[in-house]
């Protein structure tokens, strides 16, 4: 029986940034999501070619992804999508990698951990503006923040939420969550007075939302 094989073009996968690159405003980002094994492609030697074709940020879901995308990218930010263990920060620290906190609970216990360690750890904070998986509720976002952000450990520098669809026959799904993160980002940045890297866009949305892609 013979095996199954996939032959992945890592000039394909250049060319591919690039043409997304060009699309996007200058100083909108593009953060490069490898989780599972960059969805089955060779997370190494995906993360390889993604850094020679300008890619700063990475996304993973799991620390032990976040670590072999630092092996191969000493110099980007990795963020972290799901929920890392306290425990771990000390590995998260000395390895420049960013967690994004998907609950008040769990914002608290690394805020905990950290503060034991005498550490300051840079974090981004997750909204559900509607996915209904991971992230703090919208409506109770600005007061979590509050509560995160002063009580020591913590250094959030960002925010984000998942689109649950974008669908341009369907738009009111999509438009609700993007006005909900926008309202609740722009509360954020007045109360705590600096800016924070907002993040939403996905590949789907940014073909017919330019307006959304953000930072």
């Amino acid at each position: 029986m013979l095996s199954p094989r996939v032959d992945v073009d890592l000039d394909i996968l250049e060319e591919n940034i690039f043409s997304v690159r060009a699309a996007l405003r200058r100083e909108t980002e593009i953060i490069f999501v490898v989780k599972a094994n960059a969805y089955g492609h060779g997370l190494a030697p995906v993360t390889r070619k993604a850094v020679t074709s300008g890619i700063r940020w990475f996304a993973v879901a799991y620390l032990h992804e976040a670590l072999t995308v630092r092996e191969h990218a000493p110099d980007a930010d990795i963020l972290v999508m799901g929920a890392v263990a306290p425990e771990d920060i000390s590995v998260i620290v000395d390895n420049r990698i960013t967690p994004i906190i998907v609950s008040e609970d769990h914002g608290l216990g690394l805020a905990e951990q950290a503060r034991f360690m005498n550490a300051t750890l840079p974090v981004h904070l997750k909204v559900d503006t509607g996915m209904g998986r991971l992230g703090v509720p919208w409506e109770d976002a600005v007061s979590i923040f509050k509560t995160l952000d002063s009580g020591g450990g913590l250094d959030i520098r960002g925010v984000c939420t998942h689109f649950a669809a974008v669908e341009p026959g369907e738009p009111d799904r999509a438009e609700i969550q993007i006005r909900r993160f926008l309202d609740v980002t722009g509360c954020l940045e007045a109360s705590s007075g600096r800016a924070l890297l907002k993040h939403i866009s996905s590949s789907r949305a940014m073909l017919y939302h330019s307006e959304w892609d953000l930072d």
